[in-house]
Formats: structure tokens, sequence, C-alpha cells
């Protein structure tokens, strides 16, 4: 198989951050509003503070995910998928080890993620990158899916 490259948003990928997304989430749950928002208009996370990565491979956008400026030194990582047939490969690695230097980059001291408990493999990925559960936490988008909340402290 070939590198994986990671690349910044423009507005040309812009479908294939809601191709990607779109896929996993209609897959295992259903879409919710404030999904709908952010996959209609995903160039309002970078343009309020945020990134959107993507993972190309052979030419091609096989992964994507998103750093979200909660507050000035707090972020989220959110919206991250990567195509099935391209799942295994160390795609999600990749991207998480890439959007996790931008936080650092961007002065954040706490990295927050909202997930669901099926998402096995993202809960191993997560925790290998650090992340650890916390036991009392709600959805800051109000996601009926999110059951597991995740921190990690920076620095």
């Amino acid at each position: 198989m070939s590198q994986v490259e990671v690349v910044p948003f423009s507005p040309e990928l812009a479908p294939e951050f809601e191709r990607i997304n779109r896929a996993w989430i209609e897959t295992l749950f259903r879409l919710e509003p404030a999904d709908e928002e952010v996959l209609r208009a995903p160039e309002q996370i970078v343009e309020n503070g945020g990134v959107i990565l993507f993972a190309r491979r052979s030419n091609r956008i096989v992964g994507t995910v998103a750093l979200i400026r909660l507050e000035e030194d707090v972020f989220e990582i959110a919206k991250m998928g990567v195509d099935p047939d391209h799942r295994g490969a160390g795609i999600g690695d990749s991207l998480m080890r890439a959007i996790i230097e931008e936080a650092v980059r961007r002065g954040a001291r706490l990295l927050k993620i909202e997930t669901n408990s099926v998402l096995e493999p993202a809960l191993r990925l997560y925790r290998r990158h650090g992340f650890v559960e916390q036991r009392s936490a709600t959805s800051k988008h109000g996601y009926a899916r999110a059951d597991v909340f995740l921190e990690r402290v920076l620095g």
C-alpha cells in the first residue's frame, strides 16, 4: 500500500469530509442536527479557530478528522473517520498524531472526545493516544449517541 499523506482542509475537500462522516454515522447511528450543521458547512470549524485534516493515499482521500475549538485552550477531536476499505492500515493513527500536533501548535491544554461505546476500534485508538474516560460528562453538542467522554491533558 502507498504512503499516507495528511493534508489540511480546502473548500474542494468539503464533500469528502461529508462523504466519509456521513458513511460511518449512517451505518451505525442516525444523523443528528449537529451532524447536519457541520457536514453542510465544515469551513465553520476552521473559521472558529479549528482545523480539519485529511488522509490521502494514492491521490484519494481515505480519512478525515476535525479539531474544534471549544475555548481558548480547549479543543475537541471530532468527526474522525476512515473509509472501510482502508481501515486497519494505520490511517487513524496518522490522523490522530497529526491532529494532536496541530492542537499543541494552537496552544491547547486539554483535548476532549465524545464518542460511543460500540466504536471499539476508535476507543482503542483514543486510549493508545493518551485519552482517558471521564465518568460524569454530557454531550456539548447534544448528541444522543454520545455515551463515552474522553480527555487528554497536554503539556
